[in-house]
């Protein structure tokens, strides 16, 4: 449900950003803009993303300010759940979780991006292509994950310690994740780097209204490997592929 939720909020908030856009258009598209500022929310094979452009436009270059949030799960991450429905009612089915799991991650990246334009978009209608990229430091977070576990008659939301592995680790004693809610004042953090590439297909007949597609390939490296889970070999370095989706405003 809390996913459904934080679902439909991106979608609603992106919704906002493109109408307020369009009704705050400047239709002088005679004067060469100058600046650039977008949104952008991004699905990447191993979570997802959440980023801020500030850019100054040149002729055929962008430089931009690139700041992101990312999620970023391991590889071999698989959810379940545990019970099964009886006479028709799913009241005993536990909440979905990753067996095995200890920590969720979450980078901030912070950075100098920008775009090499191939083409520009026709005055009327068309599309421009340009290069993408972006490279810098990422600031990584370790949140521990929280399980409910059966204790006897009780429910009790743990994360993952030397005491309790037995039990943390044995599928039939889960009775779900405990939630978004937990294991937020028990941060810890790891030093990275980043770097982006991709290819930007913009539309529309205005100069001044961003929406694009952006679609290409991230690297995140850090320092030490990140422990994401317990039961397999973690890693430090994260290559994924994303497609994001853009839209914003040039003034």
């Amino acid at each position: 449900m809390k996913k459904t939720l934080h679902k439909i909020c991106v979608v609603v908030l992106f919704a906002c950003v493109n109408l307020s856009l369009h009704a705050q258009e400047n239709h002088g598209d005679d004067i060469a803009p100058s600046k650039e500022f977008f949104l952008t929310i991004s699905p990447h094979t191993l979570g997802t993303s959440i980023g801020l452009d500030y850019g100054f436009i040149g002729n055929k270059l962008t430089h931009s300010i690139h700041l992101e949030l990312t999620s970023l799960r391991h590889p071999k991450e698989v959810r379940q759940r545990n019970g099964a429905g009886v006479g028709g009612s799913f009241s005993n089915i536990s909440r979905s979780f990753v067996f095995g799991k200890q920590h969720q991650f979450y980078g901030i990246h912070a950075g100098y991006g920008g775009k090499f334009h191939f083409s520009g978009k026709a005055k009327s209608q068309g599309v421009a292509v340009s290069m993408s990229y972006a490279a810098g430091l990422s600031l990584g977070m370790l949140r521990p994950y929280y399980l409910n576990l059966r204790m006897g008659e009780e429910v009790v939301a743990q994360t993952y310690s030397e005491e309790n592995a037995t039990l943390f680790l044995t599928p039939e004693g889960i009775s779900g994740a405990s939630g978004l809610n937990y294991g937020w004042d028990e941060l810890s953090f790891v030093t990275g780097a980043f770097a982006k590439f991709g290819l930007n297909f913009e539309w529309g007949q205005s100069t001044r209204l961003i929406k694009a597609v952006d679609v290409g390939v991230m690297l995140s490296i850090y320092t030490k490997e990140i422990p994401i889970l317990l039961i397999t070999d973690n890693q430090a370095i994260f290559p994924t592929l994303y497609a994001a989706f853009q839209i914003g405003k040039r003034t």
